[in-house]
């Protein structure tokens, strides 16, 4: 249920950065670059539903929604990736 939220943002902010000499093409993709996308999309979401499990995170040190929304957003960048290839390929691979 939660993937099904966030999925569209994840799309959205893929679909900004989908041209020509972007990061997200690049052989190794900035990490700076994705984690400001990453905490951009983290910040749009609302968190009012997961207050309890933000709040066990902060005594444990870890942002499990953040790493999550990253999970995401690197997987929707692979396949994005992989289509761009196989177009620009003739579909050889």
């Amino acid at each position: 249920m939660l993937a099904r939220r966030i999925q569209p943002l994840v799309e959205k902010a893929c679909d900004m950065q989908e041209y020509e000499g972007s990061f997200m093409f690049d052989e190794y993709p900035d990490q700076l670059m994705i984690r400001r996308v990453s905490r951009s999309i983290y910040e749009r979401l609302d968190k009012s539903a997961y207050q309890d499990d933000l709040m066990m995170q902060e005594v444990n040190g870890r942002n499990w929604l953040e790493d999550f929304v990253t999970v995401m957003l690197l997987n929707e960048m692979y396949s994005r990736r992989c289509r761009r290839r196989d177009r620009r390929c003739g579909g050889i691979y």
